[in-house]
């Protein structure tokens, strides 16, 4: 069993955490930004618009519901690499990789995501790092949904 802890900690060591609670305390983290993100953005479809909910209510910028114009689309486009992103940076939730790589996974995982919902939620980034990490997070979101990645863990 020591052996096994040892290499958990060499794994989350390389991948920037100095402990589990570390580990822990940023997938907790994580997980109540993607439950907000997802509230947030359920809210705003409910109410006809996509909203910025970052900014104040005086200066909140309302765009139109992405159905609400044929053709329309956001300026974020989800790509392979993309997922295979989330799932490097998720690597030790991911639940079973079969032998493939992360590249082959994210390759077939790609057809399987609600894109729309991934674009959705980069709108609510002010930059591109803030879009990519609302994508990045609804991205991880549906992966747990659908069983590639573990659920994360609540409390300690």
């Amino acid at each position: 069993m020591q052996c096994s802890t040892d290499q958990r900690l060499q794994e989350l060591q390389a991948l920037g955490y100095g402990s589990e609670s570390d580990y822990q305390a940023h997938s907790t983290l994580m997980q109540a930004s993607a439950n907000l993100a997802k509230k947030q953005i359920a809210d705003s479809i409910a109410a006809g618009s996509t909203a910025f909910p970052h900014q104040g209510a005086s200066n909140a910028t309302a765009l139109p519901a992405p159905t609400a114009r044929a053709g329309w689309h956001s300026a974020y486009e989800v790509t392979e690499e993309d997922v295979e992103n989330v799932l490097r940076s998720n690597a030790l939730a991911v639940a079973n990789t079969n032998g493939k790589s992360f590249e082959s996974m994210a390759n077939e995982l790609l057809g399987h995501l609600d894109l729309d919902l991934v674009e959705q939620a980069a709108l609510y980034g002010d930059d591109l790092d803030e879009q990519t990490d609302y994508a990045n997070d609804e991205i991880a979101r549906q992966l747990r949904v659908m069983g590639v990645l573990e659920p994360q863990k609540t409390g300690h």
